[in-house]
């Protein structure tokens, strides 16, 4: 049994407006919809009309929408557009190296501008100084300015994979960051030992001001961050662990996937969790922070009989 979460959409907030299942996407924008596929990504007004629409070829879009901007970028993919509210495209960039690059994620920060997060294998992205080690996945952080200049790249890991696969814009004009490091060296080797999870929040200019780490024997992630209006984060951590940060989980069949709901103040200290399981896989890879002080959580489960 597979079932997909659905929310339905608001024109006086951001909730998305899908099921994981379909084709195509839909979210609020400035009292409009905007919906999107891999074929392309259109703004239409409350009576059904087309404002406008821009054509591109994405395997898997992701699209994060602040203020006047609009951002899509290819999930698993290096291609990243930002649009204003007229449709017109402000700028499109391509990252490009000698290996695998992959984002996952995009936001766009407080001031307009664009921060798209992910991994890379590539070893010329950045200065032979920049790299922890060379032949292995690394976090990868690259920001734009809102007129699409390409401001920097950021590289975080160290002698194993370190993976970013979540981004969230903070009200504070910084951003959270959330993925998985098998690494305790380099950018992690203050960290304990055994697979992390990992929320890390920075300013808008990439300096940490705080990080919080789930760490079990087995596989963690943090699939997915969100925040509100106070500033209060909402993600999820998707693990196979029972043991460490995740002894509290209850149901510990053999590689049975369950998720962890966490709730952390600004300043990044843990206020609750709260584990989502079952007797099988229990992925909710999706979270949105609502305007009463909650979120709304999205994702599939399995049920053993």
């Amino acid at each position: 049994l597979q079932v997909f979460a659905s929310f339905s959409l608001n024109t006086n907030s951001s909730v998305f407006s899908s099921a994981s299942s379909s084709e195509s996407t839909c979210l609020n924008h400035n009292g409009r919809i905007v919906t999107y596929s891999k074929d392309g990504i259109s703004s239409i007004d409350t009576k059904g009309n087309i404002v406008w629409n821009e054509t591109y070829q994405m395997q898997n879009p992701i699209v994060e929408v602040n203020g006047n901007a609009v951002a899509v970028g290819d999930y698993n993919g290096h291609v990243i557009y930002v649009m204003d509210e007229k449709g017109k495209v402000k700028f499109q960039d391509t990252i490009s190296g000698d290996d695998l690059t992959a984002y996952q994620d995009v936001a766009v920060l407080k001031d307009g501008s664009i921060v798209a997060v992910g991994y890379t294998t590539s070893s010329n992205l950045v200065s032979d100084a920049e790299y922890k080690c060379k032949g292995t996945a690394e976090g990868l952080i690259v920001k734009y300015s809102k007129k699409g200049e390409r401001e920097w790249i950021k590289l975080f890991g160290g002698s194993e994979t370190d993976e970013f696969y979540s981004v969230a814009a903070t009200p504070d004009g910084g951003f959270v960051v959330g993925g998985k490091a098998i690494s305790s060296a380099g950018f992690f080797k203050s960290e304990k030992e055994g697979i992390k999870a990992f929320l890390i929040k920075f300013d808008k200019n990439c300096n940490v001001k705080w990080r919080r780490v789930l760490t079990g024997s087995m596989s963690n992630e943090f699939s997915d961050v969100s925040v509100n209006s106070n500033g209060d984060i909402y993600a999820t951590c998707e693990t196979v662990s029972t043991d460490g940060d995740f002894a509290g989980i209850t149901y510990s069949s053999a590689l049975t996937k369950n998720t962890v709901l966490v709730k952390l103040n600004k300043n990044g200290s843990l206020e609750w969790k709260k584990y989502l399981e079952g007797s099988g896989n229990s992925e909710y890879n999706t979270v949105y922070a609502t305007k009463d002080g909650g979120c709304v959580v999205g994702g599939s489960f399995t049920v053993k009989k």
